[in-house]
């Protein structure tokens, strides 16, 4: 038997919500629950809103709960389908993280030539003012998926 959380589901498709914009030109008939699911920026605190629901989904767009249930497995499903056809990451940011004891810094770059990797030095000379320092330690490097960008965060 598999083991499926639809509220987990929800809560995925709402991380991906510009992959679901493309989605729906390929699968119009998902669009009325997609737009539920597209129609805030539910990530963001100072609009306190809440996640949507199956229940406020089949609500709000008139389709019956089971319909619901069964249109947001197979959304899931065609976004993780194992050809990853249907998911895609193709922007890049690099968010590189500096910090001393007593203050932090974070710039987003859109191009990188290349990453320096864990244990590396980095010299960063226009942070000074900033920081009192440009000599930098790479102690981590992460990788995060919002939406169709990857976000490498050293």
């Amino acid at each position: 038997m598999e083991n499926f959380s639809y509220k987990s589901a929800v809560i995925d498709l709402l991380y991906l919500q510009d992959q679901l914009q493309y989605l729906i030109v390929k699968y119009p008939k998902y669009k009325d629950a997609t737009e539920i699911l597209c129609a805030h920026d539910y990530f963001d605190e100072d609009l306190n809103i809440q996640f949507p629901t199956m229940t406020s989904i089949s609500r709000d767009t008139g389709i019956k709960f089971s319909k619901v249930k069964k249109m947001l497995k197979e959304i899931h499903d065609l976004l993780f389908s194992k050809t990853g056809e249907n998911l895609s990451f193709e922007k890049t940011c690099y968010r590189i993280c500096f910090s001393d004891r007593d203050d932090h810094f974070e710039m987003n770059l859109k191009y990188l030539s290349q990453v320096p990797r864990v244990g590396e030095n980095i010299d960063i000379p226009f942070i000074k003012a900033r920081l009192l320092s440009g000599l930098f330690y790479v102690e981590s490097i992460d990788h995060v998926f919002e939406n169709g960008t990857q976000i490498i965060e050293i």
